[in-house]
């Protein structure tokens, strides 16, 4: 027999402290409401063969609105704050969440989750006369999500296994933000200088390897792709499209060109 999925088995871990090792956070002291807000992407033809239309679905660009009540001594507005009382942006608004489905079967305590690169945008803060203090920010979603399952006790994330993954990826001698790692695929750097020497190295020999500029391609080849990247003054956004059979996974990096 079917049964509801309540909302509260759905939760959503915010990493309170991005600049060094991970401490995830449940969302959801004094949150009012706060749901996934998915804003695909379309596109619309009607083809002259046909009376009706057909609608692609090109992307997804999700957001998940936060409304909360401002309670201090809470992990994760303290951190929101931190990031409102800094006006923070760029790099210093980003960080990451992992979504857990409480409603599917745990394995060892542990759920299937989803781990997923963002940046906190500030809406509001403050309130009516003799109201509690709101503070309202969106968690817009940077890039594709990780796969795997997470523990809400020990609060510690694993990824899937994934058959494509690159074994190490450089833009030049840039600083990838955060570090690189297989299984996280989003990452931002910065840099004066172009052209940047870029490489993607599968972990797999036999991979195909795809790496490219935008809408660019900058090399294609298996085992490892390797090329120079020019870039504008403003953000790059440099793909590296990693194929193992029909398995496919994409890693991105967005650098901003300061000048």
């Amino acid at each position: 027999m079917a049964t509801k999925v309540k909302r509260s088995e759905i939760k959503t871990f915010m990493n309170t402290t991005p600049a060094t090792t991970a401490t995830y956070k449940l969302i959801g002291d004094g949150v009012t409401t706060g749901k996934i807000n998915y804003n695909p992407k379309t596109t619309d033809e009607t083809y002259i063969t046909d009376d009706s239309a057909t609608i692609s679905i090109d992307s997804y660009a999700p957001t998940m609105p936060i409304e909360a009540t401002a309670k201090n001594g809470d992990d994760v507005f303290e951190y929101v704050d931190g990031l409102r009382k800094a006006r923070a942006v760029l790099a210093d608004a980003e960080t990451d969440i992992v979504n857990v489905w409480l409603y599917e079967t745990a394995t060892l305590g542990e759920y299937p989750a989803e781990k997923q690169s963002c940046s906190v945008q500030i809406d509001d803060f403050g309130g009516d006369g003799g109201t509690a203090a709101k503070i309202n920010y969106t968690i817009n979603f940077m890039g594709g999500a990780v796969l795997g399952t997470f523990n809400p006790t020990s609060k510690a994330f694993t990824p899937n296994p994934n058959v494509a993954s690159l074994s190490a990826l450089s833009i030049g001698a840039l600083v990838l933000t955060p570090t690189f790692d297989p299984n996280w695929l989003w990452y931002t750097a910065t840099t004066a200088s172009s052209p940047q020497t870029g490489t993607a190295t599968a972990d797999d020999p036999t991979a195909t390897v795809l790496l490219k500029n935008g809408a660019t391609t900058i090399d294609t080849d298996t085992g490892e792709a390797t090329g120079a990247i020019t870039l504008a003054t403003g953000v790059n956004t440099i793909t590296a499209k990693v194929t193992v059979g029909t398995e496919n996974v994409t890693y991105t990096v967005a650098v901003t060109k300061t000048v």
